[in-house]
């Protein structure tokens, strides 16, 4: 099993080699070389259990868990852990091991402890005439954690409880859209049914859907606090619709999103993997079901593709040699029958005169190239733009801008900028740049 980067080493101008993919079509071949060990399930207990081993040796005597191994126990980092932990089986209705509710049941009175302190010095300044602050964003993990248990609070944690959930139904508009929607489920629970619906209508009023990728939030990608990363936002609300609301077209949109994510970008990180994955398997519609192949149709044949034991990655390669089928090879169709999502691309190389090519671009990704002769005029340099009233001249210095818009996050875009025959490069090393946000490589 070889990743599928690695694989039509002949289609030159995508040779993993020279492209940014290359570490990582290494480490997607080590992960399908792997695969099969998802099917065995005494491997899979046995790892389960190793991990299970490891997380109980790091969680500390007072039931917390800390950045890491040695430091003080974190209220975060156990938010985090317990948040996973609860989750586990959710969906399923499979029990927690013993072991493991034990490390839930430690990390609850630890937060529950941390917050009847965070309450305490709360009334200790109203007393004193202070302004009640408004509710943090641990506090609205506290009481979605608790509604995550389901088994309610300890009797000295009952007026630290109350308090805090009066303070969420009163700064339900003010909370980031995570948080909002952890409100919507926290406060449907309690028996606040009206502020937890006006939360969830204002969190489907944030949403934008788009047939090519799904519904989403329309905000920036880069996260400003922890609880905003975008992921983590797209799970929280198909966790509150999906409970709240009957709308499955709403909440299969928004996991289209997510499966719309791993598209385009290498997830690094192991938090955005497992909220993606608790997303996916909350109740809706299967969209990962693969009950049927595809059929491909290229200039009059056609062949299906489809997944079974010995080819898990459905994958397919067929060579067109013969020249009437390669001439009506133009027109594509690719069809589906039965339930699931499905994505393709078509990758097309051909020879073409310079002279002859035009601008192309999808709705997702477009590139414009504009060619400036950098000349001197009026003793100042300036950028020329290249036309036919303005061809080049010999010995002109060549400046080339290429402007990439894309209508989603993505993680890499490869270009190749060829240079013309009568053009010397005047730097031969690759160079890195871009502005915050965007790294670029070019050479």
């Amino acid at each position: 099993m070889v990743s599928n980067l690695l694989k039509n080493q002949e289609l030159k101008d995508l040779l993993a080699e020279e492209s940014p993919w290359l570490l990582e079509a290494q480490s997607e071949t080590a992960q399908m070389e792997r695969l099969a060990t998802l099917f065995d399930l005494n491997n899979m207990n046995n790892k389960l259990a190793v991990a299970q081993q490891k997380l109980k040796a790091l969680q500390l005597p007072d039931g917390s868990w800390s950045w890491y191994n040695g430091m003080s126990g974190s209220r975060y980092i156990t938010t985090y852990v317990l948040e996973t932990l609860l989750r586990l089986g959710r969906n399923q209705e499979v029990k927690l091991p013993a072991e493991t509710e034990e490390m839930v049941v430690g990390a609850l009175n630890y937060l529950h402890a941390e917050m009847l302190k965070v309450y305490q010095l709360e009334q200790e300044a109203l007393k004193k005439g202070q302004t009640e602050p408004g509710i943090t964003y641990g506090q609205t993990e506290y009481l979605y954690l608790v509604y995550l248990w389901g088994k309610g609070v300890p009797a000295a944690n009952q007026k630290a409880y109350g308090y805090f959930l009066q303070k969420l139904s009163r700064s339900v508009a003010g909370l980031s859209l995570a948080d909002k929607a952890r409100a919507a489920l926290v406060l449907h629970a309690a028996g606040k049914e009206k502020a937890s619906a006006e939360a969830l209508a204002s969190l489907k009023e944030h949403t934008v859907y788009r047939p090519a990728e799904g519904r989403f939030f329309a905000f920036g990608s880069a996260p400003q606090t922890w609880n905003m990363r975008r992921m983590a936002t797209q799970v929280a609300a198909i966790e509150a619709f999906e409970t709240l609301s009957n709308d499955t077209v709403l909440t299969d949109e928004m996991k289209v999103w997510v499966l719309n994510q791993k598209r385009t970008q290498q997830w690094d990180s192991p938090v955005a993997t497992v909220d993606a994955i608790y997303a996916l398997l909350l109740r809706g519609k299967d969209v990962l079901t693969a009950d049927a192949s595809l059929n491909v149709k290229v200039g009059g044949k056609e062949w299906s593709v489809g997944s079974s034991v010995t080819n898990v990655m459905g994958y397919r390669k067929e060579v067109i040699t013969d020249a009437a089928t390669v001439k009506r090879a133009k027109n594509i169709r690719v069809s589906k029958q039965g339930k699931g999502l499905a994505w393709g691309g078509v990758y097309a190389q051909f020879n073409e005169e310079f002279g002859k090519i035009t601008r192309y671009g999808t709705a997702g990704l477009s590139v414009d190239k504009v060619i400036y002769a950098e000349r001197v005029a009026d003793g100042k340099k300036q950028l020329q733009l290249v036309t036919t009233a303005n061809p080049l001249q010999v010995g002109d210095r060549v400046v080339v801008r290429l402007t990439i818009r894309l209508d989603r996050d993505m993680d890499f875009v490869q270009i190749k900028d060829r240079l013309a025959a009568c053009m010397e490069p005047l730097n031969l090393f690759r160079v890195t740049g871009g502005r915050p946000g965007v790294a670029a490589m070019w050479r």
